[in-house]
Parts: C-alpha cells; structure tokens; sequence
C-alpha cells in the first residue's frame, strides 16, 4: 500500500466552474483518488483556491467589491461547482480563513528564505511598472493586457501563454489597463527573481514527472527566452508580503511561486487537523505527489514550482504532473466572459441528465493531448443511449438476481480492469482509455445479456468514473465496502 497526496490545480476565486474547468484537471484527480483507494491506497485529495491572483482584482473592480468578499463568495461557489459533479475532496482550503491566513505567509516567506541562503541563486532587478492614477495600484498581472514582444500573440499578465515569455509591462506592446477610464504613471520598483543555473537537471526532472513534452517544450523555451530567470515577486497592494533584502516595499509575492507554498499548505492538511508545514513534501518521505493543470499553467508548474523546490534543497518536486489542453463548447472556447459554458452547478438541469452521465462523456472527450470538443448535440444522442441502455441492461440484471461463476466472464472482466489501471496510472495517465474499458463492458451486457454478476462487475470496473451508479449496485446487493474485483471474487461460488 503507498500513501498518495493527490493535489489538484488551484483555481481562482473570481468565478464559478464550468465543464471545461471540470473536465480538465478537477475530474481527473477524482478518478484517480478513487481508483487508487479502490485499490486499497491511502490517498488524500487536498488543494485551496488562489485568492492572490489578480484577476480576483479585476473581478473586485467590476462588481465593486472588495478583493476579500470576492474570494470568500467564490471559493464556496467552487465548492459547489465540484460536488455538483461529485468530485469530492479531503479538503479545500480557503486561504482567508484562519489559521491558513496565519500559516501561509510563514510558508512563503521561508521558500523565500530558504532561495536566499543558496549563494547567487536570488537577484534584484530594477523594472518600471504602470501604477493607476485613478486608482491608485499597480497595473500588473490580470490587471493588463496587450500584445507579447516575442510572438506577438493576445496576453495578459506577465507570461505569454502561446511561447511561454515573460514580458514586464514596459515591454508588452500596446499595453492597456484592464480597468475602467484608467490612465497610469510609471514608476520604479525592485523585484526578485530565482536565477536556474542547472537548466539541464531541471528539465530532465520535468521530462521525468510530465508526459507530455509539447509542454516541456514550450515551457523551457519560455525559461530560455527569460533568460532563466523565474519571477519571484512584483510590486502590489493584494498578495502575499515579501520581505526578502533588495527589494522594493509594498512588493508581494507573484502568484506563480506562491504555488509552491499552497501545495506545502495542502501537504501539511493531509491529516485534516491544524496545518503543518509541508510533510509530504520533504526529501525523505515516500508519499507520492501528483499535481494536476491546465496548459495555462505550464509555466507556474514546469518552471516556477519546480525551479523553486529544487533550488531551495529541501523540497522534494511533485512526483506526477498530470496536464490537459482546453476543451471547447460547440466548437467554441469555453468562455467566462462571453459567457460560452455550461455552469458545473446548472449542469444536471440545463443537460437533463444524470452527474454520471455528464462525467463519463467528459471522460471521453477529455483534452489531454489537445483541444477536445463537448458537443451539445452529441451529448444528448449520448445520454439517450447510454442512460437508456443502462437503465435496461440494470433492470435485467435485478430481474436475473443470481450471481454464479458461469454468469461472469471473469477473464473479460479481468482484462479491461488490468487496461482501466494501466490507463489510470500517474506515470501516463489516459482517462479516455479508461473510460472505453467501461464502454466495452456495457456493450458486452447488451449484446450477451445482464446478470446480476455483470452488473456488479460493471460496479467494479467504472467506480471511479460512475460512482453514483457503481455504489447503488454495490450497495442495493448487500456489498461491504468499495466495489472491488476480490469481493466480487469471493462472492461467486466456488
């Protein structure tokens, strides 16, 4: 048995999800956490919402608001954005409350610290940034938007997202504030950077612990083009203080290296009491780690979350990155601010349709090798098929009430649960395959008749996927526990 800490990405609290969030890193790590105590590991599943990214800003100046309230009413809204698909966590932290308010700083400034004390690592650069004169704040991060001197690509923030460069605001082209009626005045300001020095190491590591290198790639191109410099810091008024000697006051963490510190957060949660400091995250543990994000997170995770624990010497890197593209909604980008989505939480109403549904077509179209489509229209030939098959093929089963070894074809059986947790395993990572080892189940009930012994099978093999369906079987024939292939087993007359 191995101890697993399962940690999604950290979303930011300025929005609900919606099914392309889902589908992407949020349901992934719940498939995994399930098969893996399925498989009779310890995991825990722990992550929180950023609320220091700036788009929490941006989203503050829109509703009027200010920058705490908006976390405080997204964070729950994504909350329930993820049982509404029941992705269920160990935890979920919200970082404004107490005591992570307290903890969380203490753990960034020591990564800081622990940077610092490695002799050339660290170094101070003078940068000009826009400072609001209607408001009063810096204009960085979501706060501003123009066009990357590199490629010349749509960005905001300070990273490109296309070729992966950083741009501070004096350099992006064309640059706007995302403000209303904002004009800006230029101002000095010293930031800190981690300087990488063995660049080779720290690719290898990344190739090791990421499947897919077309983010590697892009990733350290985009650590080349920087110079190998990782952003440390930036000046502002919402985040988290640094304090670090050489730089300007009023600077704050950036949020990409703050990652690093929430996953301690996350680590030190695991026994979901008071938080300690980063347990499974230390060199002589064997907890295995596994992160998970979007391909708009390649540059925080390969680079900023990596170069900081392997240059600070006593954090261990996350064993696992398992990574995904967008998905789109009818051929279209999923989109908050056009509002092109379906919400997680109206999702079982807008789609009529069951939450095991909707997370096995989500299984099945998922992004991770690229853009990956949800078809409006396909999923409702989907749903009429697959409910409606289902629900057949389960009466029939209940109808049949007996479960024997001739009713069970256990070789079958066997075979695609060995293909499911192959699929499922961390090191490669294919959902799509594990979710058409339950399809090929379901088609063999169809076409050679449900007994109760293949409905029960049919629990065991798509618990992770269908968990509503898989427990109701389960649980409806009197079995203890998780479905599993040895209860199942044993229940079968010799």
């Amino acid at each position: 048995m191995k101890d697993y800490l399962l940690i999604p990405v950290m979303p930011t609290p300025n929005g609900p999800l919606h099914l392309g969030h889902i589908g992407g890193p949020f349901l992934r790590m719940d498939v995994l956490a399930r098969q893996l105590r399925q498989a009779g590991h310890k995991v825990s599943i722990v992550s929180a919402s950023d609320p220091w990214e700036t788009h929490v800003l941006l989203r503050a100046h829109g509703v009027d608001s200010a920058p705490a309230d908006v976390c405080h009413r997204y964070h729950d809204e994504i909350a329930a954005s993820l049982a509404a698909l029941n992705i269920r966590y160990d935890r979920f932290i919200h970082v404004l409350d107490a005591p992570e308010n307290e903890v969380m700083p203490r753990l960034a400034q020591r990564v800081i610290d622990r940077l610092a004390a490695h002799t050339g690592a660290l170094r101070v650069i003078n940068e000009r940034f826009p400072y609001s004169i209607k408001y009063g704040v810096p204009i960085v991060g979501g706060l501003i938007e123009g066009r990357c001197p590199s490629c010349g690509s749509s960005m905001g923030g300070f990273f490109c997202e296309r070729c992966g460069a950083e741009s501070s605001p004096d350099k992006l082209l064309e640059p706007r504030s995302r403000l209303s009626d904002d004009r800006w005045e230029w101002r000095n300001a010293d930031s800190l950077f981690l300087h990488v020095a063995d660049v080779a190491t720290m690719r290898a590591t990344a190739e090791r612990i990421c499947q897919d290198g077309k983010l590697v790639d892009t990733a350290f191109r985009g650590l080349q083009l920087n110079e190998n410099l990782i952003r440390l810091t930036h000046p502002g008024n919402w985040g988290i203080p640094c304090t670090a000697p050489g730089v300007s006051p009023g600077s704050v963490i950036f949020t990409y290296p703050a990652l690093l510190a929430l996953s301690l957060l996350c680590a030190g949660d695991m026994g979901h009491g008071e938080p300690a400091e980063g347990t499974a995250f230390e060199p002589d543990r064997d907890t295995v780690t596994i992160a998970s994000f979007g391909v708009d997170n390649a540059m925080p995770y390969l680079v900023s979350v990596l170069g900081q624990a392997m240059s600070a010497g006593n954090i261990k890197p996350f064993d696992h990155y398992l990574t995904n593209y967008f998905g789109t909604l009818d051929g279209k980008k999923f989109s908050t601010s056009r509002n092109h989505a379906i919400w997680a939480l109206d999702a079982q109403r807008l789609l009529q349709a069951r939450t095991d549904t909707i997370r096995a077509y989500l299984a099945l179209v998922n992004p991770q090798h690229g853009e990956e489509d949800f078809s409006v229209a396909e999923f409702g030939e989907f749903k009429l098929e697959w409910e409606d098959r289902l629900d057949a093929l389960i009466d029939t089963a209940r109808t049949a009430r007996h479960v024997d070894s001739g009713t069970l074809d256990l070789a079958r059986l066997s075979r695609l649960l060995e293909a499911r947790d192959v699929a499922l395993d961390p090191a490669r990572f294919e959902l799509s395959d594990a979710a058409k080892a339950v399809h090929e189940w379901i088609r063999a009930g169809a076409s050679e008749g449900a007994t109760q012994a293949w409905a029960l099978g049919l629990s065991v093999l798509a618990y992770p996927i269908m968990p509503e369906l898989a427990e109701r079987i389960w649980q409806e024939d009197g079995m203890p526990g998780l479905p599993k292939f040895d209860a199942l087993s044993q229940r079968l007359p010799a």
